[in-house]
């Protein structure tokens, strides 16, 4: 009887355990709350741009903005992931110590500043603890709502992962674009390999007795060489799809569109809103669709497009010569037609026009 009762008792603490070390696992396809002692959770309040901060919020049922993904990155971190916003906590690279606010910013479980340990107490709860900084992910001040997040040093602050029904969204693969401007592989249609700027001369003479020659800032004299600076006609619309597509051609009526001068920026001349930014693309990141990012103003200025019309003379002794239209700094995509023919296409930051 006493053997029997001794075994029974085995049982039952094997079975205890077992069950301890299943609660320790972190499950990447659960959606978890990340609860405060108070029962208040991690919260991004529906902010879907990068640089947004965090705060504690009272725990609402199903609601987005409190759900997290926690992802291996495969060497005993995790990233914390917001799946509908595709956001990671972040610790904004601070290393001084002494504590900072936390951002969101686009999810990449290869970022050190999106890795977290999370290291178990004997409660159950967490202690999670940034890859870099060793600061611990902590609130602010009060435990109430509406107090911001932050990583500080030396905290034993305690986080419970309350796993939850809700399912993540589904992952959309990324689809190829029909537009030209959206297709990665394509940098340059008929464009030359970037070499040092030069003009050509008829001959050694005519090139050492121009001014430019010992002063290179002046604009070369050559016979070989047109300048299309100056006035050109100009439309300008918000995104690609209001664009006049056929306005190349040659009998496409022009007449009452505006001027603006080549070299210059659209911006500065009243087209557009300039922005910005040193950091925070101004587009979504997700290529290779080019979509806007909230709180910029390409929400309502989508991808503008700029379509320029010139006409000008090749000169008569250039027949049979191999003539060359040369762009110094078009931003940031170039469809280039002569004659109502497309000739080229250019992506990057290469105003400045001419022919040589």
């Amino acid at each position: 009887m006493n053997g029997y009762t001794r075994l029974t008792g085995i049982f039952l603490c094997l079975v205890f355990i077992k069950g301890l070390a299943f609660s320790q696992e972190i499950d990447p396809n659960v959606l978890y709350k990340i609860e405060s002692p108070a029962g208040l959770v991690l919260d991004n309040r529906g902010q879907p741009q990068n640089d947004a901060r965090l705060f504690l919020g009272n725990s609402e049922r199903n609601k987005e903005s409190q759900l997290w993904k926690i992802v291996p990155t495969g060497d005993g971190y995790y990233a914390i992931i917001n799946p509908f916003f595709n956001k990671g906590i972040d610790d904004v690279e601070v290393k001084n110590g002494g504590g900072n606010h936390l951002i969101q910013w686009d999810a990449n479980v290869k970022n050190g500043n999106q890795q977290w340990k999370f290291q178990m107490t004997g409660t159950g709860a967490y202690i999670i603890t940034q890859r870099y900084s060793r600061m611990c992910l902590s609130y602010f001040g009060k435990e109430i709502a509406g107090s911001e997040i932050y990583q500080l040093p030396a905290s034993s602050q305690t986080w419970k992962l309350v796993a939850t029904r809700t399912k993540a969204p589904k992952e959309e693969k990324q689809k190829a674009s029909k537009n030209e401007w959206e297709n990665e592989s394509i940098f340059a249609v008929n464009k030359l390999p970037g070499h040092t700027t030069y003009h050509p001369f008829p001959s050694t003479e005519s090139l050492m007795a121009d001014a430019s020659f010992d002063q290179p800032w002046l604009t070369p004299e050559s016979s070989f060489y047109q300048s299309l600076n100056g006035m050109w006609k100009f439309n300008w619309v918000k995104q690609p799809a209001d664009r006049p597509v056929n306005f190349y051609k040659k009998n496409y009526d022009v007449s009452a569109w505006k001027e603006i001068p080549v070299p210059s920026n659209w911006e500065m001349m009243g087209y557009g809103t300039p922005i910005y930014t040193n950091i925070t693309y101004p587009f979504k990141n997700n290529p290779p669709f080019i979509l806007p990012q909230k709180g910029y103003t390409n929400e309502t200025e989508i991808n503008p497009v700029g379509s320029y019309r010139r006409d000008f003379n090749i000169p008569d002794d250039w027949a049979g010569k191999e003539i060359f239209v040369h762009f110094d700094g078009a931003y940031s995509c170039i469809f280039l037609w002569i004659n109502g023919r497309k000739v080229g296409y250019s992506q990057g930051a290469n105003n400045d026009a001419s022919l040589i």
